[in-house]
């Protein structure tokens, strides 16, 4: 692995002899800093094994007083195997919701060298539905842009650069958060994040990482954040990689080896459980007239209490077809009930809402919740939905202990753990965390 102190020192050369200095980290990977990547030549015996490095990953989220955000996301790649370059970016897909996001690409280039970067042309990019949703018409707004960049040679940089304005629905309060783990699937040369918020919003976050070197910085009305880590070994296996937060889709309790920062607008559990939960009791309650049929269907008068209510997750499970959507891009605000019903397939979180919305009308004390087992590092204190990844809905039950049913499957383990509850407003607690005995 190449030292860290290589890399800066062929960074420092480079502007040295461009007649620039560098100074303190503000904003990464300016084109003149971009260009010192594309002079460090690092090579595949510094990586064995590795396919490509990641010269460098910038994400700097701004979000306002009102919610809305802009996310800069700036990756510049040393490829060493074109065959890895075809799968990552022939295309790269940037998402988007169309009825509140949108996308413009600011960099997309090929460095063969440090002096000529060849700039993509406009045919390289297509703006299309996104695959995933198909036909279903509650998620035709997802779109996304797919850029296709042409065959490359050993060697060559590939440079990615583009704007992500995300708006909050109208009416909605300032909720973001997210979660950004520092690594990548290949090495990692230098990886940066940064968080601007005006001085008046309250921000509470958790940064890890005993090298993570961190920057806070007065703007005026704003304040920013600024983390910055290097040096990373691969870290292979899936990721869950959108607007706010970036983080591998498995990961053990203890792992500690990589830097992480956990970041939140939410002031405590309590007030996100109160916010959604009154949002998931409206949303639940707008039937389709042909639920209160389906539901008649499902189970008789004479059933016991919990068969039936398992009866009922299981047509959910089932005949509600699952799309792999995730809601750290869709949000906590599900659809209604009555149109996922309709379209016959949904997101997990938009299950879940029709699973709560079935139960409620079925007559259950049911509350939607999100679980987490444990699985990944960080503190379970701050609100951040991130260290949540499982929808569930809670069944209080006169004669036993709650029943847990899922709106995906009923087969897999779950972990022990805790659960954060969105109860209609009548039912709400002083406080909606609660434990998860597992599965």
């Amino acid at each position: 692995m190449q030292d860290p102190c290589t890399r800066t020192g062929a960074i420092l050369s480079s502007l040295v002899a461009l007649g620039l200095t560098l100074a303190a980290p503000a904003r990464a990977f300016e084109d003149v800093e971009v260009r010192a990547m594309a002079l460090n030549e690092v090579t595949p015996e510094q990586f064995p094994g590795a396919p490509a490095v990641w010269m460098g990953i910038d994400r700097e989220i701004e979000v306002d007083g009102m919610g809305n955000a802009v996310v800069i996301e700036h990756r510049v790649a040393r490829v060493f195997d074109p065959e890895w370059a075809r799968r990552t970016f022939a295309p790269w897909r940037i998402p988007y919701w169309s009825a509140t996001q949108g996308v413009r690409p600011e960099r997309l280039r090929i460095w063969k060298d440090p002096d000529t970067p060849i700039d993509l042309q406009p045919g390289a990019l297509e703006d299309t539905g996104d695959p995933r949703v198909r036909d279903f018409r509650p998620y035709l707004a997802l779109r996304g842009i797919a850029v296709t960049f042409p065959e490359v040679e050993p060697g060559d940089l590939i440079e990615i650069r583009y704007r992500h304005v995300n708006n909050v629905i109208g009416g909605e309060m300032n909720v973001r958060w997210g979660r950004i783990d520092f690594g990548a699937p290949e090495p990692v040369v230098e990886q940066q994040l940064s968080l601007k918020v005006p001085d008046a919003l309250e921000v509470r976050f958790e940064a890890v990482g005993k090298e993570l070197l961190r920057q806070r910085k007065a703007l005026g009305e704003f304040k920013q954040w600024t983390w910055v880590g290097g040096n990373l070994p691969a870290r292979p296996g899936g990721w869950v990689d959108e607007i706010f937060s970036r983080y591998p889709a498995t990961s053990a309790p203890g792992d500690s080896t990589f830097p992480f920062v956990l970041w939140s607008t939410v002031a405590d559990w309590k007030y996100l459980s109160d916010y959604y939960g009154r949002r998931w009791e409206g949303l639940a309650a707008e039937r389709d007239a042909s639920m209160g049929l389906q539901l008649s269907k499902l189970s008789g008068k004479n059933d016991p209490p919990r068969e039936r209510a398992e009866k009922i997750a299981r047509y959910v499970q089932k005949e509600i077809e699952t799309l792999d959507l995730s809601f750290e891009f869709l949000g906590l605000r599900p659809l209604e009930a009555g149109e996922v019903f309709r379209a016959g397939a949904a997101c997990p979180r938009d299950k879940c809402l029709l699973l709560y919305s079935f139960l409620r009308a079925a007559g259950y004390k049911a509350t939607p919740a999100m679980v987490t087992g444990g699985t990944r590092p960080g503190s379970l204190e701050l609100p951040c939905p991130s260290n949540t990844p499982r929808f569930m809905v809670r069944i209080l039950m006169d004669e036993a202990e709650p029943l847990w049913l899922d709106p995906l499957e009923a087969e897999s383990a779950l972990p022990a753990g805790q659960a954060v509850l969105f109860p209609p407003r009548a039912e709400q607690d002083p406080s909606p965390v609660v434990p998860f005995p597992g599965r």
